[in-house]
């Protein structure tokens, strides 16, 4: 029997393929790509902000973003993450800001070229229809999470490490772009029940804390 780390791994690169897909639909057709910049972009800046009307569409290069809503924390995007997918099919303000958590570089194109080519190549609607699905299973298993603390501490670890880690000898590596502070946001839990949950992980010999990023060690996990 899978276990859940497992299962989580396999629910993101499945999710994964899904954003990669739509980002090759868009810029990497041979028969018809839309026409795109690269910029660059520093962290905590303003992607797209909220109450605004989308003109522009982004795709992830590289670097981590963070969807919020009144501050509040609802997401983390990474690599091939289509940035204001929400608004392409049904117009409107865009809900929720998206601000830069490290350093980043975006392709961005406009809205008004992604909105012709799903006119003439109409897969992309189904492409849309994935991604958002996707971002709505997220979001719906964020907010069933475990009561215990200690769960949802290490359910947002394996998340975070799954996504924007690195895998070698066992161990995924994650640079400290994720802060106790940030987790605690993001869980609507207190610093202090953070910082403890955390304590017991390194106890439990699931993860290492370090000051510049964390580890997870894959062989501690095949109980969870």
């Amino acid at each position: 029997m899978m276990n859940s780390a497992t299962i989580l791994n396999e629910n993101l690169q499945q999710k994964e393929h899904i954003n990669n897909e739509f980002k090759q639909y868009l810029i990497a057709d041979d028969a018809y790509s839309i026409p795109y910049e690269t910029n660059y972009i520093e962290d905590n800046q303003v992607i797209l902000a909220e109450n605004t009307r989308l003109t522009d569409v982004y795709i992830i290069v590289s670097g981590v973003a963070m969807v919020m809503q009144d501050n509040i924390i609802i997401q983390f995007l990474g690599q091939n993450e289509c940035l204001g997918v929400e608004n392409i099919i049904v117009s409107g303000e865009i809900r929720m800001s998206i601000v830069a958590l490290t350093k980043m570089k975006l392709y961005k194109m406009t809205l008004q070229d992604v909105h012709t080519k799903i006119q003439k190549r109409t897969q992309g609607l189904r492409l849309v229809a994935d991604i958002i699905a996707s971002r709505t299973d997220s979001l719906t298993r964020h907010l069933v999470r475990s009561d215990v603390v200690r769960n949802k501490v290490l359910d947002v670890v394996l998340e975070l490490s799954f996504l924007y880690g690195e895998e070698r000898n066992d161990c995924i590596y994650t640079e400290k772009y994720f802060s106790k502070k940030m987790i605690a946001n993001y869980l609507n839990v207190s610093y202090t029940a953070v910082t403890n949950a955390f304590k017991l992980l390194v106890v439990e010999g699931i993860i290492h804390d370090e000051p510049h990023g964390m580890i997870v060690y894959l062989d501690q996990l095949s109980s969870i």
